[in-house]
């Protein structure tokens, strides 16, 4: 998780005709829930607890440059997950793009924006 930001945003400044405007980070979420058999409440106290790291991108340029970002994406796709991506046009050829995407993690932490 603390590399994902890093990556997204250096390739993204990279590609031409591509301009960020935010990134936002979400609240890390357990994707196991304490055993209420085993007598754990606290998620945090489950053995081999994975945590789900979100991110919300947005940045605006042409369809060509975002679809070239995408594609790189694509090939690290074991590094990332795909949730959600909106292209809503602004002005031709310029649109405004929102890409939300996580990673897993075993650490609870921050991703470093």
């Amino acid at each position: 998780p603390s590399s994902m930001t890093r990556i997204l945003q250096s390739v993204l400044d990279q590609q031409s005709g591509l301009e960020l405007i935010s990134f936002q980070n979400s609240a890390a979420v357990p994707l196991r829930v304490g055993d209420a058999v085993a007598g754990i409440e606290d998620e945090n106290e489950v053995n081999g607890q994975v945590f789900e790291h979100g991110l919300v991108i947005e940045f605006q340029g042409d369809f060509f440059s975002t679809l070239k970002y995408l594609r790189f994406l694509e090939e690290i796709s074991g590094s990332f997950f795909w949730d959600s991506v909106s292209f809503k046009k602004v002005a031709w050829p310029e649109a405004l793009v929102t890409l939300e995407i996580h990673t897993l993690s075993a650490s609870e932490g921050f991703i470093g924006v």
